[in-house]
């Protein structure tokens, strides 16, 4: 028997499987089995098309630091998927590994030969909001200064000087004509944003297992009993990721941040970033004031929004907060970006079997307006 898995870094303590029961190991080694058959038929069928980037990026963790618990394992990174979680999973069974004297083991079997091969992929379009809601949303200096400050710069139209030296109020409209410019064009790309069909090569490796961000609490179990983890992960990854969701802007970026935007701004940005995820139950509002938030520490607020996590697991379900988020962010989305954008990320719902228009998405009917709450509204 293997320890309860973690969960990974994009689900919410409270957020459960589709199914409504657990699915024995068999089930789960079908849902497997059919996902390869649908990569591998989706490969066949447009491994010619223009879906695919002559210039795929691959993912540079594969080849120069592959997290491998032998020579025949290895574990493909995506970012926005998990891959944070796994990395520190496979730093815990390389530990292990040290402890019990078992010589570190020289990568020499190409991907290809590898006996268990396996990645993370999940639904593409809450994979960008994900991204945006983490990098560009949240405080992040670094994201801000690479990739905001070129959104501003070239898809808005009469920008501040403030905009176009912080980067750090990029709306998700400008964000997805960016990845549509970027995605077309070639033009500074970045791994967190680019489709997951230009990771990993997919069509060139033979995967043994392709999990789903959306079924992780039985695809995470299977694949670490198959691949004989050595340890579990027992951490409470949730809180983790909550507090230091706050530590980084207010404490890591808190000088460059404070350049940008106020802390209150801030504080108030990351609250929004962890109701999105559903940490955080969208009835609770941010509970400091601007008065006190001027010189706020970081464990005020990291105490604050644990203490509202906990609070949340006591309230109706969180579960929906994700899908609400992405109704209402891609609702800011004119029609014809989102058309854009569907061929943007088509061959990602080819390959792992997502709908290519999801409803929430593309509705039947115009959303309707917030009538008193909103993901992106600081100050409402």
């Amino acid at each position: 028997m293997y320890p309860a898995a973690p969960n990974l870094t994009e689900t919410s303590p409270r957020e459960q499987t589709a199914e409504s029961r657990q699915l024995s190991e068999a089930e789960v080694a079908s849902r497997f089995e059919k996902r390869r058959q649908i990569l591998k038929s989706a490969c066949q069928k447009y491994s010619n098309s223009s879906l695919f980037r002559s210039q795929s990026i691959r993912s540079v963790l594969m080849y120069l630091y592959p997290p491998v618990i032998n020579r025949t394992i290895t574990y493909c990174p995506i970012q926005k998927v998990g891959s944070t979680t796994w990395n520190a999973i496979f730093r815990s069974i390389h530990k292990v590994m040290k402890e019990r004297n078992i010589p570190p083991v020289k990568i020499d079997t190409p991907p290809g030969k590898r006996d268990v091969l396996f990645a993370f992929v999940r639904e593409p379009y809450g994979r960008l909001l994900s991204a945006y809601v983490d990098k560009i949303f949240a405080p992040n200096t670094v994201f801000w200064g690479m990739t905001g400050r070129y959104i501003v710069q070239h898809f808005r139209p009469n920008a501040s000087n403030h905009s176009l030296e912080c980067g750090h109020d990029v709306t998700f409209p400008e964000f997805v004509k960016y990845v549509i410019h970027s995605q077309t064009t070639g033009h500074h790309r970045d791994g967190h944003f680019i489709p997951t069909h230009d990771h990993c090569e997919m069509c060139r490796y033979p995967y043994t297992y392709i999990g789903h961000l959306e079924t992780v609490k039985e695809d995470m179990p299977f694949i670490l009993k198959a691949i004989h983890s050595p340890v579990g992960y027992n951490r409470t990854y949730g809180n983790e990721s909550l507090t230091n969701s706050f530590a980084m802007p207010l404490r890591g970026m808190r000088a460059r941040v404070k350049s940008c935007m106020s802390l209150d701004e801030a504080a108030r940005r990351v609250w929004k970033k962890m109701q999105i995820r559903g940490f955080i139950h969208k009835s609770i509002p941010f509970p400091l004031t601007r008065a006190h938030t001027r010189n706020i520490s970081v464990e005020e607020v990291q105490a604050a929004g644990l203490a509202a996590s906990a609070r949340s697991r006591k309230l109706t379900d969180t579960r929906g907060q994700k899908q609400e988020a992405a109704r209402e962010a891609y609702s800011m989305v004119d029609m014809a970006d989102r058309d854009k954008l569907q061929q943007v990320l088509a061959l990602d719902c080819h390959m792992f079997g997502f709908d290519l228009r999801p409803p929430h998405i593309f509705p039947a009917t115009p959303h309707t307006p917030r009538t008193h709450f909103s993901f992106f509204d600081l100050y409402e």
